[in-house]
C-alpha cells in the first residue's frame, strides 16, 4: 500500500466515524472498530498467531503515534 492509499483509507474511516458520531459513545466506537478489524485479521491471516501479531503491531503503532503519553500510574 502506498502513502496515498493509506491516507485515503484513513480519511474514509474518519469520514465514516464523523457520519456516525452521534450514534455511538467513543468507547463503543473503539470497541466496534477493534472487534471488526480483529475479526478481519483472524479471518484473513494464515493462522491465529499471525493475526495476533498483526493486531499487536497495530496497537503498538497506535500507542507510539498517540498524542498523549500513557503512564502506569
Amino acid at each position: 500500500m502506498n502513502q496515498n492509499d493509506y491516507n485515503d483509507f484513513n480519511e474514509g474511516l474518519l469520514d465514516l466515524i464523523e457520519k456516525h458520531q452521534n450514534d455511538f459513545e467513543p468507547p463503543e466506537a473503539v470497541f466496534i472498530g477493534i472487534q471488526f478489524f480483529s475479526k478481519m485479521a483472524f479471518d484473513m491471516a494464515p493462522d491465529a498467531k499471525s493475526a495476533r501479531e498483526a493486531i499487536n503491531l497495530g496497537i503498538d503503532s497506535a500507542l507510539e503515534g498517540s498524542v498523549k503519553e500513557l503512564t502506569n500510574d
